[in-house]
């Protein structure tokens, strides 16, 4: 009687639930008859985690496109502004660009993930080297046992005056909003232009670490340096303005390396 359970087990490939369930029904018996040979059995587990585990894959595939179906564009409800004349930094505002939230990003994902059976988590861990930083990854979980996983690494954002802590909280926010929006593969209502449209060219994140490891180098006061460029923050300085920043800083490293 083993014999044929642990053969008819094997013949079946089970593609479907009705499959699938049979299947089951055979493992069960061959688990309760106690002629059945240890090492067959064993065999069969593995291959019924093997089953599993590709059911569990194909049932995240069908829920993920489905809900990716009804994941709309994002609104970008977040607003980057600078002063119209840098030495008012209190006067008149312009609009640089805009960028959604980490708040209203979540808001619109979070229930349709629910409707589909899926859950996100995030992360984090220090950056070793280039500045330091966070490294932030979500995990995208199916009610089906299966997940996967998208990272994000992000500077130190050391802008405005912030502290190490402030600093580490608002890398971990950008690097949330984009692991989020990346794992889910979403686009942001309008067109993206990083403040081109506004007739501004920001520095690139490069730079802006540049900048960075210079003004900790150096010792410079960050607030006074943003004052001075008229900005809340080293996403807001223009690409014209890096070049005399960073010459600046340079010229500070080298002054104090006479000293």
């Amino acid at each position: 009687m083993s014999e044929i359970i642990v053969a008819e087990a094997s013949a079946i490939a089970p593609q479907t639930q009705t499959e699938m369930g049979q299947f089951m029904e055979m493992l069960e018996r061959a688990a309760r008859d106690p002629s059945v040979d240890v090492a067959k059995m064993g065999a069969l587990l593995d291959m019924q985690e093997r089953i599993l585990n590709k059911k569990a894959v194909s049932d995240f595939n069908a829920a993920y496109l489905a809900a990716k179906l009804e994941m709309p564009r994002i609104k970008k409800d977040g607003v980057v502004e600078y002063a119209v004349n840098k030495n008012q930094p209190d006067g008149p505002k312009k609009e640089a660009f805009r960028f959604a939230t980490i708040e209203n990003i979540e808001d619109v994902i979070a229930p349709i993930e629910q409707k589909y059976g899926f859950a996100h988590l995030y992360d984090s861990a220090p950056r070793a080297g280039d500045g330091g930083g966070i490294t932030t990854t979500i995990t995208l979980m199916h009610r089906g046992g299966h997940s996967i996983t998208s990272s994000f690494s992000a500077g130190l954002d050391t802008s405005g005056g912030k502290s190490n802590l402030q600093g580490m909280h608002s890398s971990h926010s950008l690097a949330k909003r984009v692991c989020l929006m990346s794992i889910w593969n979403i686009v942001y209502e309008g067109k993206d232009d990083g403040g081109v449209a506004s007739g501004l060219k920001f520095i690139t994140d490069d730079q802006k670490q540049e900048l960075v490891a210079l003004m900790r180098e150096t010792k410079a006061d960050v607030t006074k340096f943003l004052r001075f460029y008229g900005i809340a923050s080293l996403d807001e300085m223009e690409f014209k303005s890096f070049l005399g920043a960073k010459n600046a800083l340079i010229a500070k490293q080298k002054s104090e390396s006479k000293q």
